[in-house]
């Protein structure tokens, strides 16, 4: 019996993003070993079955000659086997072929297999990227990638005790006829971003020998990215759920594990490979990361440039688009250019170039278009349609039908959908008998009033030319009905505040511009509102100003006659005591102040003649 062996008898070739456990589940199968333990005991010597199962993509161990026994019995290089693993990820941080970035991968890998049936079946494989969590689905096929078996449920260990390559070892399900599901149009692009931003970290780079280097450029690209979207420290810290401290650590190049990376690079509105292209190809490594902060020389011109390459991006997509005859939208051309919103939202002049075009696209350039799409479909012998017509100039049919002047167009060209002008004459009645039956309210009814009684959204009914032209008589209608009475509320308004007004003193007299809201019933800003009525308020007020100065001045008289009376029979108990009359013998005498008496007129003039 054979307890070990050199090289396998039938080599495999691993294919790009292979996984280790992958190619060793294949070679096992090219060469008849169907249990784990057979492996390990062939190729494997220091590892039983137990530790072999722990082979899960990590970097090999060279030190208990792992990593040459694998490379020696699967006949590649070992080179070739790193990169099956997790190897140059780890290396671009700093992590060596020993040691195993379990810390730096915490939270980013599934303990157990995700995979696409479909890849499986095309390409009989498992790839590094599915290991991801971050990877929510396939970009080539556009499913969700799956993370059970789709007969029993159970979960599939990376390397099971049964070496069978897209086989579920629990029930023996084939994974390759298992259900997808396809992802959205959004999810699907940011699949295809993640499959690329991982396929850059997992694959060799010429630079991830340079020590520190991916730690410095990534540090810089964070700290360029922030400034550049003027966001705070803080605020990236609070949007991102982490401590300060994890920030500060990312934009100094300190430390931070790959999820952390992974989440601040799509806060920023990038990915991990974008920055470190744009990074490392328009900035020096010797300048420290704390210094831009202050090296305005640094950060402007790298703004600059990435600004300008994004205007020509979209410049080349408004252009391609116009070639083929496409409706124009911002839409349109960032999935024309490959650009997502949220990477042209943080460039200003990108932004402002995108701003320019509509968002669902002009009439002018509509019908530009559903004319060429027209001349198209007859050249071609097919039937003009607005689906047919809406898929050519790559926009939905529904956003087509809201161009009345392309459906004008389309219907001059012998287009007519039945069944649309069918339910439009529906709509028709319904929405006039619904007007005639709630005639007889004071005002005449809203469109409002009109769709709920139809039981139709009133934006939904405006989809259709002749009810939107009934609706706009019908609002046009209550805006007149409303003015009139408005202005006739504020005249009934105006004459009650004037006939207050002339009763000043009934029942009591006003005190204040806002005794006449009171009498009237209504507030004073609502008042105020109507027509008129401020100039009589204001009138109120001078009249109320006025009460208020002439008040005040005929007590100020009443105190000095008082006073004059007082200080005289103070002068006529100073005479009968035979004292001397004097300012300050009368003050004492009444018990104030000389200051007092000589702020009244009559009073001082008195105190001086007494002086």
């Amino acid at each position: 019996m054979i307890d070990h062996i050199d090289v396998f008898p039938v080599r495999i070739k691993p294919q790009h993003l292979e996984t280790i456990t992958s190619g060793l589940i294949r070679v096992c199968e090219e060469n008849r070993i169907g249990a784990l333990a057979a492996l390990s005991a062939l190729a494997l010597p220091r590892h039983d079955r137990t530790s072999a199962a722990g082979l899960v993509d990590f970097p090999l161990n060279a030190t208990d000659g792992t990593l040459a026994n694998l490379a020696r019995v699967m006949g590649i290089a070992e080179d070739v086997v790193l990169r099956m693993t997790m190897y140059h990820l780890g290396h671009k941080f700093g992590y060596e072929v020993d040691e195993a970035p379990r810390a730096f991968l915490a939270g980013s890998l599934a303990p157990h297999l995700r995979y696409c049936p479909p890849c499986i079946a095309a390409h009989g494989c498992y790839s590094l990227p599915w290991r991801f969590l971050v990877l929510t689905g396939c970009p080539t096929h556009g499913c969700r990638l799956r993370d059970r078996c789709g007969t029993c449920g159970a979960t599939i260990r990376l390397l099971p005790q049964r070496l069978r390559l897209g086989v579920c070892p629990a029930c023996g399900n084939d994974l390759r006829h298992d259900p997808t599901e396809t992802m959205t149009e959004a999810e699907a692009e940011e699949a295809w971003l993640t499959w690329r931003e991982l396929e850059f970290l997992v694959t060799p780079h010429p630079d991830e020998d340079i020590p520190n280097r991916f730690h410095d450029v990534y540090a810089k690209g964070y700290l360029v990215e922030r400034l550049r979207g003027k966001i705070t420290a803080p605020q990236a810290a609070e949007a991102l759920g982490m401590p300060m401290s994890t920030v500060q650590s990312l934009e100094r190049g300190i430390s931070g594990t790959l999820a952390r990376r992974l989440a601040y690079a799509r806060y920023l509105g990038t990915t991990l490979d974008a920055l470190y292209v744009s990074t490392s190809s328009g900035m020096a490594l010797d300048v420290a990361p704390q210094t831009l902060r202050y090296a305005g020389r640094i950060v402007a011109p790298l703004r600059d440039r990435y600004e300008a390459d994004m205007v020509v991006r979209l410049q080349e997509a408004r252009e391609r688009l116009r070639h083929r005859a496409h409706v124009t939208t911002r839409v349109a051309i960032l999935r024309e250019a490959g650009l997502r919103a949220a990477i042209v939202a943080s460039r200003q002049p990108a932004q402002s170039y995108l701003r320019s075009f509509p968002r669902h696209g002009a009439d002018d350039d509509v019908i530009a278009c559903v004319e060429v799409a027209i001349t198209e479909l007859r050249a071609a012998g097919r039937p003009v349609s607005v689906r047919a017509v809406a898929a050519r100039i790559g926009i939905s049919a529904s956003r087509l039908r809201a161009y009345a002047s392309a459906m004008s167009l389309l219907v001059e060209h012998g287009y007519r959908d039945e069944a649309r002008v069918a339910c439009e004459d529906d709509l028709l009645r319904r929405v006039q008998e619904a007007h005639a039956d709630l005639l007889g309210n004071p005002l005449p009814p809203s469109v409002v009033d009109i769709g709920v009684s139809v039981g139709i959204y009133p934006a939904a009914l405006k989809r259709y030319p002749r009810v939107k032209e009934f609706l706009n008589r019908v609002a046009a209608v209550r805006k007149e009905a409303r003015r009139v009475a408005r202005e006739q509320q504020g005249a009934a308004v105006l004459a009650r505040v004037e006939e207050i007004v002339r009763r000043w003193d009934d029942p009591t007299p006003m005190t204040s511009v806002d005794d006449v809201a009171q009498r009237v019933g209504i507030p004073m800003r609502r008042l105020r509102s109507y027509p008129g009525v401020t100039a009589v308020l204001d009138t109120v007020a001078v009249r109320l100003r006025e009460q208020r100065a002439h008040a005040r001045e005929k007590g100020a008289r009443q105190r000095d006659e008082h006073w004059l009376a007082r200080v005289d029979d103070a002068l006529v108990m100073l005479g009968q005591q035979g004292r001397r009359p004097s300012a300050l013998a009368v003050a004492q005498h009444l018990g104030v102040s000389t200051t007092t008496l000589r702020k009244l007129p009559r009073t001082s003039e008195c105190l001086r003649r007494i002086a």
